[in-house]
């Protein structure tokens, strides 16, 4: 009996350890920083990155339209180099803002998750084409002018992208 016992423990104890391993190379925490990705991150809360062994792709599989996802970005006098932002643009697509509203090859994308008081009405950026290795990444609110994304910066490459949120 004292035989079981013994292996159980070094079942369970081996277990742990599996566990603590896979969850150290697959996911990661991360705070929000500032009200740019509002209403759906507020700031200061705390979010769960889930990375997998190869990045960009995450255990929920690639990275696409609408994800979540954290990335690495050095911004001049930032105080934070690593920043949430929503895929709107993934590699080889023409994405372009007209009058507030996202456009992927002329047509709008459906983005439910904005409320209009986070909405920039008005704001036109001509149609680009996204180069190979990057994604075209949008914060929530669209009326923050000194946000994190592509807007401020350009198409962000597929290598500073750590991984997706889940919610």
């Amino acid at each position: 009996m004292w035989i079981v016992e013994k292996y159980v423990k070094y079942l369970i104890g081996f277990a742990v350890l599996w566990f603590g391993l896979f969850a150290y190379r697959s996911c990661g925490c991360a705070k929000v920083v500032g009200n740019y990705m509002s209403p759906s991150y507020i700031s200061d809360q705390f979010v769960v990155v889930w990375a997998g062994k190869n990045r960009p792709t995450s255990t929920g599989g690639p990275v696409e339209l609408q994800d979540v996802v954290y990335f690495y970005w050095k911004v001049p006098n930032a105080r934070e180099d690593g920043y949430l932002a929503r895929v709107v643009g993934l590699p080889g697509d023409r994405v372009g803002i007209k009058n507030g509203d996202v456009q992927i090859k002329g047509v709008n994308l459906p983005e439910a998750y904005l409320r209009p008081e986070v909405m920039a009405r008005g704001q036109n950026i001509p149609e680009v084409v996204v180069p190979r290795d990057t994604y075209f990444l949008l914060c929530d609110n669209r009326r923050d002018p000194n946000a994190p994304d592509s807007r401020r910066f350009g198409p962000v490459p597929v290598t500073a992208v750590w991984g997706k949120i889940k919610k």
